[in-house]
C-alpha cells in the first residue's frame, strides 16, 4: 500500500519545517505556491485564484480524495506548524490505522459546541462571530447533538474510499459556509456522512512523536 504524506503551505503564512527521515517508504509531498521550495519532498506548485488565500491550505485539507485515482493509499495530512520528532512517526500512525479517519483526541475540550463557546470569547475569532452562531443554529436544526467527541486535526490518516470523498466535500463545504476554523465542522461532517473518527492513543498533540509549534506569519511571500 502507498502512503502519502502531504502538507500545503500557502501565501505568507508558516515556513517550512524539517523532515525527519522515516523508517518506512512513504512520498512526501508538498502543495505550495512557493517555487522555492524544492528540497526533502516532491513540490507541486499550485495555486487557486479563486480561493481566498486563508483558505488555500484547507482546501487540500479537505481533499485527499484528489491526490491519486488508485484506492491502495492511504494519507497523512500534517499541518504547516506540524514538526515530526522520529522516525517511526509514519510507521506508528499506519499501525494504529484502521479504516476512515485517525487522529488526536482533543484534550481541552470534548464538543463542537464547547469549541464554539471558545472561540466567542477570542478577539482574534471576532470577525467570525456571526457564522459561528450561524453553523451552532443549522446543526442544531440538524438534530447534531454534538455528542460524537472532539477531535486535534493537525494530523489525519484516511483511506481513499468513496465515504471519505463524502465527508472530505462536506467538510469544505462548511468551511466556506460557516466558520473557517475547520475543527469546528470535523465531527459534525462524520456524523453527517455516517464516517467513524478513530483516535491515537497519545494524549495531546505534543508528545514524543511530534509537535505542535506556533503559526507563524512571513516579511514576504518569496
Amino acid at each position: 500500500m502507498k502512503i502519502i504524506i502531504y502538507t500545503a503551505i500557502y501565501w505568507n503564512y508558516d515556513e517550512l519545517l524539517p523532515i525527519v527521515p522515516q523508517d518506512m517508504e512513504c512520498e512526501f509531498i508538498l502543495f505550495t505556491d512557493r517555487p522555492r521550495y524544492t528540497k526533502d519532498r516532491r513540490v507541486v506548485i499550485k495555486d487557486f485564484q479563486w480561493i481566498p488565500n486563508h483558505l488555500k491550505s484547507r482546501y487540500m485539507k479537505t481533499h485527499s480524495h484528489s491526490l491519486a485515482w488508485t484506492n491502495d493509499w492511504i494519507s497523512i495530512w500534517i499541518d504547516g506548524n506540524v514538526i515530526i520528532k522520529r522516525p517511526d512517526f509514519v510507521r506508528t500512525l499506519v499501525e494504529a490505522y484502521k479504516w476512515w479517519i485517525l487522529c488526536i483526541k482533543n484534550d481541552e475540550r470534548d464538543s463542537i459546541i464547547e469549541e464554539m463557546d471558545n472561540l466567542k470569547t477570542r478577539d482574534r475569532f471576532k470577525d467570525q462571530w456571526d457564522k459561528i452562531e450561524e453553523q451552532r443554529q443549522f446543526y442544531i436544526e440538524d438534530w447534531y447533538k454534538f455528542d460524537n467527541g472532539f477531535s486535534w486535526n493537525s494530523i489525519l490518516v484516511r483511506d481513499n474510499s468513496p465515504d471519505i470523498a463524502k465527508f472530505n466535500e462536506l467538510w469544505w463545504n462548511q468551511i466556506i459556509e460557516y466558520c473557517y476554523r475547520d475543527m469546528l465542522s470535523m465531527e459534525y461532517c462524520a456524523w453527517k456522512t455516517w464516517v467513524s473518527i478513530h483516535h491515537l492513543p497519545r494524549e495531546g498533540r505534543n508528545n514524543e512523536y511530534m509537535e505542535i509549534w506556533y503559526h507563524s506569519v512571513l516579511s514576504a511571500n518569496k
